[in-house]
């Protein structure tokens, strides 16, 4: 049975029925209060499905860091932030095979957690769940992602489309752009790269407004640009219970199912079709759409059973991997780190985040792995009873003075938590209001609470071996304290398995191999201005680091920043056009076919131990004129090792949008290529001159 005959022989009612979740929307809202004894999610939530055309139901599960279904069986994955720190697509990938077959073995089809949102500014709440300030970075990562996740069958569903960078006022905002080209090229592009490059099976639609339509309406963002113009092929579902407000304008939009319970479709869309206001036609595209994936992925699930499923144990490794491949060392004066335990005798530990399993956010998000490591579990496994550990909150400051000035080292675990930032949820109600008693935005709160200042600017003043372990979901400004400490580490939300990883990198046993995918600015003023509290905001073309550039300024830590306990050193770079002689072979570039340039040079780990670095292309144009990343690979190198690279750059990644064309086009003349190790950070630079302009380039 083909799709098209599963649907010519449904009646109205079956194919209304297959756009229709099947949650308890009440059981949905006590789980994310807490008054249930089940969790959100706690088993996959239902939409769809005809037994007797033998459609599959669709069967939701999240998030964003690894599966959100069960309890003490799913492992959570450090937080895409911090994943997109490693600059590691093909770990990524892994981590997304490793989620769906978790997910499957919950009896889910269908991945929610993708989240691809552009980070317009650091206060986001739900930073965390995104992979950086850089829409190809964004595009890499999420599309690795659903790479993994699709391979054994599991449909990958990226959101929030669109335009969703706050959360407080998430439900009513109205967004607006100044420019198409700031759409298209900033906050649109990395998902067409997903639809069209890596065919995500499935889009969630936003809660905010897009032009003064929201986002599940909007016929524009759902139809004209996803369907027509980039040719999507899969099917929509709403964001959860407030995602659509209308019968008649969802449908007509290009919706296609909501979730994850049914008010406005169901019996109103029958009702809808049947007094014409609503054209069956639309109801049948839908209806295709949903039995055309379902039973492309379930032949692909079945398929996949053949292949040999990851282990337990391994999938705990890779958590571990990309925990210690997200840690970014960010300062190291007198290579401070790594700490050896040959040499100490006692290290004094502080902070109340360090006997925390901190995972991060706890909204929808939240996964429930049997255990979680807190840095201090973790260090004192690694330790195993060779070095005394004291550990100490830090209240009274006196008394940690003295305790720090006694040990060899000292640690400092700070920074934030799910109260702090997050999903935006209220404990005393939960409607389509503003709701901030857990979670929400950091406007004018990109520095840490008082008393981790407090405890940070004296300790660094007593003991001259301090290492600070800040974690966050994205940019935390250090204060004053930052002269006074001489290492500094970011390890975000690291995961079950983020205390091992942060005990690991402090003491050498792996090395900090991440790479900042955001800016630390010298100061909040040098981001976006943004209001997380208006009911209207206009996003610009500059951000983040293209901003800084933009407006001459350095930042404190730049985006693509990261230092190593070795050192690295690039030579022989050139530039060259390719034509592959099979795109889809290479698999690292095109979208459509279209040629590409690529970057060749020599990396040479110079230091005296094995570690990574990230070697990153940046480009500029006339219609582009700040260095903005198109390429990058990581490197891992034995000391004294070296090795000749290639990075690709691709065609469609280095077009402008043609406002008056009303398409992307390739620029003529020349592009000022840099390579370098950061935004700031360039090694060389060089023209690389478009001899051929083509409309269709």
């Amino acid at each position: 049975m083909t799709p098209e005959w599963i649907v010519q022989n449904m009646s109205l009612e079956e194919k209304v029925r297959l756009m229709s979740g099947r949650a308890d929307r009440s059981r949905i809202h006590g789980a994310l209060k807490g008054t249930l004894s089940e969790h959100y999610n706690e088993k996959p939530y239902a939409a769809g499905g005809n037994d007797r055309l033998h459609v599959p139901e669709i069967r939701f599960c999240d998030g964003p860091r690894g599966v959100v279904c069960g309890r003490g069986k799913a492992t959570c994955f450090p937080v895409p932030m911090v994943r997109a720190a490693g600059f590691n697509p093909d770990l990524e990938e892994e981590i997304g095979t490793a989620i769906a077959q978790e997910a499957q073995q919950f009896g889910a089809n269908f991945f929610g957690g993708i989240c691809i949102n552009f980070l317009y500014h650091p206060g986001w709440g739900r930073a965390q769940e995104t992979y950086g300030e850089d829409d190809f970075l964004l595009g890499e990562m999420g599309g690795a992602m659903v790479r993994g996740v699709q391979s054994v069958g599991v449909i990958a569903c990226l959101k929030h489309f669109a335009f969703n960078q706050m959360e407080n006022q998430r439900f009513r905002v109205n967004v607006r752009c100044d420019s198409l080209r700031t759409e298209r090229e900033v906050f649109l592009r990395h998902f067409e790269k997903c639809i069209r490059r890596d065919h995500a099976g499935a889009v969630m639609s936003a809660y905010n407004a897009y032009n003064g339509v929201m986002c599940g309406h909007n016929r524009y963002l759902l139809h004209d640009v996803l369907k027509e113009e980039w040719g999507f092929q899969g099917f929509l579902i709403s964001d959860f219970t407030w995602g659509v407000k209308g019968t008649v304008a969802a449908a007509l939009a290009g919706q296609t199912v909501e979730m994850a319970d049914t008010k406005y479709f169901g019996e109103k869309l029958v009702e809808a079709v049947r007094r014409g206001l609503v054209p069956e036609a639309v109801i049948d595209d839908a209806a295709l759409r949903i039995a055309r994936t379902m039973k492309s992925f379930e032949k692909i699930s079945m398929e996949s059973e053949k292949r040999k499923r990851l282990k337990k144990r391994e999938i705990r490794e890779l958590a571990l991997q990309s925990a210690e491949e997200g840690i970014v060392l960010l300062k190291n004066e007198r290579n401070v780190l790594p700490f050896s335990k040959r040499r100490l005798h006692t290290i004094a530990v502080f902070g109340e985040l360090a006997e925390e399993g901190n995972q991060g956010d706890r909204g929808s998000a939240r996964v429930y792995p049997e255990h979680v490591v807190s840095p201090l579990e973790g260090l004192m496994k690694l330790v195993n009873g060779t070095t005394d550990v004291i550990y100490y909150r830090g209240h009274n400051i006196a008394h940690a003075k003295r305790l720090a000035d006694e040990a060899d080292c000292v640690i400092v675990i700070a920074g934030l938590t799910y109260l702090d930032e997050g999903e935006a949820l209220s404990k005393d109600q939960f409607t389509a209001e503003r709701g901030t008693s857990v979670g929400g935005d950091r406007e004018g709160r990109l520095r840490l609470h008082d008393g981790d200042e407090k405890l940070l600017n004296e300790i660094g003043k007593v003991n001259p071996n301090t290492a600070v372990v800040m974690i966050s979901g994205s940019a935390v400004i250090p204060g004053e304290w930052i002269s006074q400490v001489p290492a500094l580490l970011w390890a975000g939300y690291g995961g079950q398995e983020g205390g091992t990883a942060i005990a690991r990198v402090l003491f050498g046993e792996a090395e900090p191999g991440g790479r900042l995918p955001y800016t630390i600015p010298q100061r909040e003023e040098d981001l976006p201005a943004l209001d997380f509290e208006a009911s209207e905001v206009t996003y610009q073309y500059y951000s983040g680091y293209r901003k800084l550039a933009h407006d001459g300024i350095r930042a404190m830590y730049p985006f693509g920043y990261g230092l190593s306990y070795t050192s690295f050193a690039l030579s022989d770079v050139s530039v060259r056009r390719e034509i592959p002689s099979d795109v889809k072979a290479a698999g690292e570039t095109e979208w459509n076919g279209n040629p590409f340039f690529a970057v060749f040079c020599h990396i040479s780990n110079t230091g005296k131990r094995s570690g990574s670095t990230v070697v990153q292309v940046y480009v500029e144009t006339a219609k582009c004129p700040v260095p903005t990343l198109k390429g990058f690979l990581k490197v891992k190198l034995e000391a004294g090792a070296g090795r000749d690279i290639r990075i690709p750059v691709s065609c469609d990644d280095l077009k402008y949008f043609d406002e008056e064309e009303h398409a992307f086009r390739l620029e003529q003349g020349n592009f000022t290529i840099h390579v370098g190790f950061s935004a700031e950070q360039i090694e060389w630079s060089g023209k690389f001159q478009e001899l051929h302009h083509h409309d269709d380039l």
